[in-house]
């Protein structure tokens, strides 16, 4: 099989809840439920690790990483689909100062795994580090060394596509480094942690846990939620928090 799979990002569960349609009342004690049963599941534990991931991206990647502002929206402005994906990936891409070749972003119906995004490339590969900036090039001219897939239900949904994306270019920049943590939870969550440290912490924390209400039909209304990233927003905030105080002044 040529080509391989880098990152299996991200997804940890996207829920929608309620078909039926409800009274307001009975919305707002599902949303409340929904709310402390999330805020619940947070494992204090994590923080020894995110303590060990911190110190760890700025080993691999140096303060530059923290000196870029943090991301509110998007980098760019959604004029078509696709060239949002290849210039979202080259700017999270400058971030890392991963110097990445020309990169076929493509929607696709059934991304591989079942994830809402993946990131392939083609064998064989190198590497050549100048400075602080690695470059990355195939060895082979019958098509491009990177390939982004993301699954068709977020074409326009301009902020998960940037998390996505900043999470997949985290993978590359950590791997291409020689950086990859034995366990996969913990990969992950190494890896949405750089995300962070790189500036999309904002974002993160919104597509964590995501919960909406709307009205259906005359009466009726419906709760809905939608939780990504392996990273609770408890720990994306703690995460933000250090950031901030390690940024250059």
């Amino acid at each position: 099989m040529n080509g391989a799979i880098i990152a299996q990002i991200i997804l940890l569960s996207a829920v929608v809840v309620g078909g039926q349609a409800l009274s307001w009342r009975k919305v707002r004690r599902l949303a409340e439920r929904q709310r402390r049963t999330y805020e619940a599941s947070y494992d204090s534990a994590i923080e020894s690790r995110l303590t060990e991931y911190v110190e760890l991206v700025r080993t691999t990647f140096g303060p530059a990483l923290f000196a870029h502002a943090p991301v509110e929206a998007p980098l760019v402005a959604h004029a078509n689909p696709v060239a949002f994906l290849r210039e979202t990936v080259a700017l999270i891409a400058a971030r890392f100062s991963l110097e990445m070749p020309e990169i076929e972003a493509r929607f696709v119906s059934d991304v591989p795994s079942g994830a809402p995004a993946v990131m392939q490339w083609d064998a064989p590969w190198e590497m050549r580090q100048e400075g602080n900036v690695l470059h990355i090039r195939s060895r082979s001219v019958d098509s491009p060394n990177w390939r982004v897939l993301i699954q068709e239900l977020y074409r326009y949904d301009d902020e998960l596509l940037t998390v996505f994306i900043a999470h997949e270019v985290a993978h590359v920049a950590l791997l291409a480094r020689g950086v990859r943590l034995p366990k996969r939870r913990d990969n992950e969550e190494l890896t949405d942690t750089a995300a962070v440290l790189a500036g999309f912490g904002p974002l993160m924390r919104r597509a964590s846990f995501y919960q909406s209400e709307e009205k259906v039909g005359r009466r009726g209304w419906r709760v809905s939620y939608r939780r990504f990233g392996y990273l609770h927003r408890r720990a994306i905030e703690i995460l933000m928090d250090r950031r901030a105080k390690s940024a250059p002044a």
